[in-house]
């Protein structure tokens, strides 16, 4: 860290005279609605927001940060002078594997460039400049969801189909095995084996985000950028599976199921076209509606939540739960 004199609240530091980025700002330190109530974007926000201010000096590296956010799992600085960000992780994580995942991605959603690998479990990227999407305007929710389906359908065309197939049947076993006698009921009518089919074995695994949200995606000049790519999360999913989860985790993108341009885009992912819009929409809002369902029960038995190709968790009362909360958290065109 730089020296000089830093205001710390909670687990945020920040050198006295640095201005944060404004997405930056908006993401840690705006509540937001969420499905289960009103909650803060993070806990760490709910810090910022209660805990008094403490000033302190610091005898530092001119070279260094000038901001610092202490999270689960790692430690993130960040140079407002020198535009890059540092990661650091509690444990090894950075390695050749993980950047040739990161590269994947980068194909088709354009994330900020590493810099350097200091150590396995440190690195800086470049910081990158831009608008939240709540700050870009009334037409932004809609752009980004329509660019996120769009970038999301093109990589699943282009996936290795052979490299998908293991991953596939593992989800698909998974899934399957799941206690369905146990599942609400409207869960279990938007799946069949024709949609396990369709939208689990023959669909594309390209490179997925994993944990994307309003929080990590920024709007800049030259386009979308997403970020905190966190490689205990990136890894090969259904094409789908990076926009269900914005539009599931984020009331923000709800709205726009209702509205006919959002529908049309993606329509187009899905492979929709029959030029009738009402037809289209109610087709596209059946698909999505399915996906959810997916989604929801993916997320409860832990198959697509991680990285790596991982057995289902056993199915237990906290399971069912978390199932339970992730579909009713759908958005209510859906419903």
């Amino acid at each position: 860290m730089q020296p000089g004199r830093y205001t710390l609240r909670g687990k945020v530091a920040v050198r006295q005279g640095t201005t944060l980025p404004a997405h930056l700002h908006r993401a840690k330190g705006e509540g937001r609605e969420r499905a289960r109530g009103v909650r803060i974007a993070r806990a760490l926000a709910a810090t910022l927001a209660m805990s008094p201010p403490v000033t302190l000096n610091r005898r530092g590296d001119a070279e260094g940060g000038d901001v610092c956010v202490v999270g689960r799992g790692g430690t993130l600085v960040l140079s407002t002078t020198g535009d890059w960000v540092e990661r650091r992780f509690d444990r090894p994580l950075i390695d050749d594997a993980y950047l040739q995942r990161r590269a994947a991605l980068a194909r088709h959603l354009p994330c900020p460039e590493v810099l350097q690998v200091r150590e396995p479990n440190v690195f800086r990227e470049e910081l990158i400049h831009g608008r939240h999407v709540r700050d870009a305007g009334p037409s932004a929710p809609a752009h980004v969801l329509a660019s996120l389906w769009t970038a999301a359908a093109t990589a699943g065309r282009a996936a290795d189909v052979g490299a998908s197939q293991e991953r596939s049947l593992r989800y698909r076993q998974a899934i399957e095995a799941a206690p369905w006698e146990q599942l609400p009921r409207t869960l279990r009518e938007a799946l069949n084996p024709a949609v396990l089919d369709h939208f689990i074995s023959d669909v594309g695994y390209p490179m997925s985000h994993g944990d994307l949200s309003e929080e990590n995606i920024i709007l800049t000049d030259s386009g979308l950028r997403v970020l905190d790519i966190d490689p205990r999360f990136l890894g090969p999913r259904p094409f789908w599976f990076d926009p269900i989860t914005v539009m599931m985790v984020d009331p923000l993108f709800h709205d726009l199921l209702d509205q006919s341009a959002a529908i049309a885009s993606i329509a187009v992912a899905l492979q929709h076209g029959s030029g009738q819009a009402a037809v289209e929409m109610e087709r596209v809002q059946q698909d999505l509606r399915t996906l959810c369902a997916l989604w929801s029960l993916a997320r409860a038995i832990g198959v697509l939540g991680n990285a790596e190709l991982r057995d289902a968790r056993p199915w237990t009362p906290a399971a069912a739960r978390k199932l339970r909360a992730h579909w009713e958290a759908r958005p209510k065109a859906l419903v």
